[in-house]
């Protein structure tokens, strides 16, 4: 199914809605004002993941993935650079975290943030599309992104929505991907409901 900018300018408000109602629960979480925004968000297929995906194939990345169903069914997932991912758990804990990996505790300091953040933006798109969403429960990965989307076994012909998300956690500077991954059934529903608004 083709997409047309206004759609995707759709998507958009709801994604930043979905973020900055995030944005106000980590303000309480951190007790630090944290403004998180999507600037960018782009439609591709698996096949253009390894060529448009901001994060380098090499790149070690942290993040936190959420299943969805209801009318259209898919995997969340906010990913990290590792290093943006240290700022944040070193600003939950209020500790120095290393920049190469997270331990059992940072890392579910880390799955935490990722579920506030999904739970917000999958909160959102039910509500606005008027569809009861359920999630499973949020799951801490590390590695690169390719591999884990090759671990997930999705289908081929699935469509990723990718939303780069900033974070500012007062003089941090946080950047990290969105990412919500429809089967095709489930995306030609996902945009039928878009057109419905």
């Amino acid at each position: 199914m083709e997409i047309n900018e206004k759609q995707i300018d759709i998507i958009k408000e709801m994604l930043n809605i979905g973020v900055g109602r995030a944005a106000n629960v980590l303000n309480t979480m951190l007790k630090s004002h944290v403004a998180l925004y999507v600037p960018n968000v782009q439609i591709i297929n698996i096949d253009m993941l390894e060529k448009t995906f901001q994060l380098a194939k090499d790149q070690s990345t942290a993040g936190v993935q959420i299943g969805f169903e209801g009318d259209f069914s898919g995997l969340s997932l906010i990913i990290f650079p590792m290093d943006s991912a240290s700022k944040i758990v070193s600003e939950v804990i209020q500790d120095n975290v290393s920049k190469t990996g997270l331990n059992s505790i940072q890392s579910g300091t880390l799955t935490e943030v990722g579920n506030i953040l999904l739970n917000n933006v999958i909160g959102t798109f039910g509500n606005m599309l008027n569809t009861h969403m359920r999630y499973t429960l949020p799951e801490y990965f590390n590695g690169p992104v390719t591999n884990l989307i090759d671990m997930q076994k999705i289908s081929s012909s699935a469509m990723i929505l990718i939303a780069e998300a900033k974070f500012t956690i007062e003089t941090l500077q946080i950047s990290g991907e969105v990412m919500l991954i429809f089967e095709v059934d489930s995306f030609d529903l996902f945009i039928e409901a878009i057109n419905s608004l």
